[in-house]
């Protein structure tokens, strides 16, 4: 009745499986269903409630959906700084003169939490993207554009290669690099997606 894979089924021997072989499959499984409810909770705009999950996520450093949880995690806090009346549980609605510690506070854990996905994880495109990103809009513009160098060297005509001249441009106009600014703006037309 209880089927093959049921943890109390006996081995060949007699014995019981060891709990570490039961461990492993059930933590694999742990992890990426944190990532799919977190991402659900994004794509369903349940701020509140992905606010929440991300505090709660607890994985393992081996665990494969590490670089994707900690990239949802930064997508969280990154786009906390972009609601239109934020809501913070100690202070109610923020008005605009009060909402830069508030954006600041998120987008400092927005650069945490993909540095940490782009550590587990050196090749994670979308955090180095986003990380790049954040760090343009907290007005690090030379190391936005070290982020983003790898990201308009691939070979395919990708939207993140796009976003990344975008980018680009961003930091290069606002260091006053107005001709290479126009230049990767041209680029990021290039990449109709």
């Amino acid at each position: 009745i209880l089927g093959k894979g049921h943890a109390s089924r006996k081995l060949a021997d007699g014995q019981a499986p060891p709990a570490t072989q039961m461990r492993e499959p059930v933590a694999v499984f742990r992890g990426r269903w944190h990532v799919a409810y977190l991402q659900m909770l994004l794509n369903d705009r349940r701020m509140t409630e992905a606010y929440a999950a991300v505090e709660r996520i607890a994985l393992a450093d081996d665990d494969p959906a590490l670089p994707e949880a900690h990239y949802l995690r930064g997508l969280v806090h990154e786009t906390n700084t972009r609601i239109a009346d934020p809501k913070d549980p100690e202070h109610g609605v923020l008005l605009e003169p009060s909402r830069q510690p508030w954006i600041t506070r998120h987008l400092g854990d927005a650069s945490t939490w993909y540095r940490r996905a782009l550590e587990a994880r050196p090749s994670h495109r979308e955090a180095r993207l986003r990380l790049s990103r954040v760090e343009l809009e907290r007005g690090r513009h030379a190391r936005a554009l070290e982020l983003l160098q790898p990201l308009r060297e691939e070979p395919d005509a990708t939207w993140i290669r796009g976003l990344a001249w975008l980018f680009t441009g961003a930091s290069q106009a606002a260091l006053g690099a107005i001709t290479e600014a126009q230049r990767a703006f041209d680029r990021a037309a290039q990449h109709p997606e």
